[in-house]
């Protein structure tokens, strides 16, 4: 175990750098050591400490660290002061005085300190959208002045996953994904857990091309297509990402891609093995080859998918089988 002097420092550094997890597993629990520290050190370290806490929640702790900064030196004192009443909005919020959390952060917001003036912006343009005090569009234009303001630490990260929230939130799909990603690589680049970022944005594909289909009504096929072209990793492997193939063959239909379309239809028979499962996505795959005037592999699929026991089958779906095949081999 190293030693608390060590650990606190660590501490510093990586919540100077927005990293707020390895942050709370290195700051001490006491702040006994910052009486030996003179105040240019220990003022910034008792605001680092109190955001930290505000992190996991522990409002009572920060203001007990906040309270103790009852003097700030002249040194950085501008930087200091909004970096505190940032700390006090975060804490109002917290226990559910959106008031005082408003009060507190506008001025901030408006600042000269770029840092606090990033981070208040940020939280506050999040609270009003949630309090239905501004538009999803406006919030949006908010965060996306913010891009530039702050770059290339874990603030850079909160902006444009908040960004690619609230544009998925609008329905612009493919812009707020890309967003979400740009926001993992970065956490990737600095060695922080993506991973939380990675499972939001294969959740919003899953649900995009799942079988909600008043979900799937909101994506227009050109932005479909894209979408399934930039993150198709994301996509569940097996028969749980079968679904999913065969709705985005229906997008690749409806803009007359049929052979792309049955690929992706092939696919989804290759990764089902319930036999009701197989006769249905058979049925459609030699549907998909006969619009496409290729008889003779519709047929090929049907023989492919034809179950052993017809018994299982429901009697409409064995009807359009039979039907399908008659007008294959009549082609």
């Amino acid at each position: 175990q190293q030693h608390p002097e060590v650990q606190l420092w660590l501490g510093y550094a990586a919540a100077s750098s927005e990293q707020w997890r390895r942050a709370n597993q290195s700051f001490p629990r006491t702040t006994d050591l910052l009486s030996e520290y003179p105040p240019n050190i220990a003022v910034p370290m008792t605001i680092y400490m109190a955001e930290s806490a505000l992190r996991l929640g522990n409002t009572d702790t920060a203001r007990q660290l906040l309270d103790t900064l009852k003097t700030i030196p002249n040194e950085n004192k501008e930087h200091n002061r909004a970096a505190i009443d940032y700390l006090r909005g975060e804490a109002a919020r917290q226990d559910g005085d959106i008031a005082a959390a408003i009060e507190l952060w506008a001025p901030v917001a408006k600042g000269i300190d770029r840092l606090y003036h990033t981070k208040a912006e940020l939280a506050l343009t999040q609270l009003q959208l949630a309090q239905k005090q501004i538009e999803l569009d406006t919030a949006i234009d908010r965060v996306d002045s913010l891009r530039f303001a702050w770059r290339g630490d874990g603030l850079e990260v909160q902006t444009m996953t908040v960004l690619g929230r609230f544009k998925i939130m609008d329905q612009r799909y493919l812009d707020g994904l890309n967003d979400l990603k740009s926001a993992a690589n970065l956490a990737d680049a600095m060695r922080d857990d993506s991973t939380p970022l990675r499972v939001e944005m294969a959740d919003t594909v899953a649900s995009l091309f799942g079988n909600n289909e008043a979900d799937r009504k909101k994506l227009p096929p050109l932005e479909a297509v894209s979408i399934y072209n930039e993150f198709e990793d994301l996509l569940p492997e097996g028969e749980e990402g079968a679904p999913a193939l065969l709705n985005f063959a229906d997008y690749l239909i409806s803009m007359d891609l049929l052979d792309r379309a049955a690929g992706l239809i092939n696919r989804a028979l290759s990764q089902v093995s319930a036999p009701a499962q197989q006769a249905d996505i058979g049925a459609r795959l030699a549907a998909v080859y006969l619009l496409d005037s290729r008889p003779t592999l519709a047929l090929e699929a049907l023989t492919r998918s034809n179950p052993a026991n017809t018994a299982d089958i429901d009697s409409d779906l064995m009807m359009e089988r039979t039907l399908l095949k008659a007008r294959a081999q009549s082609q």
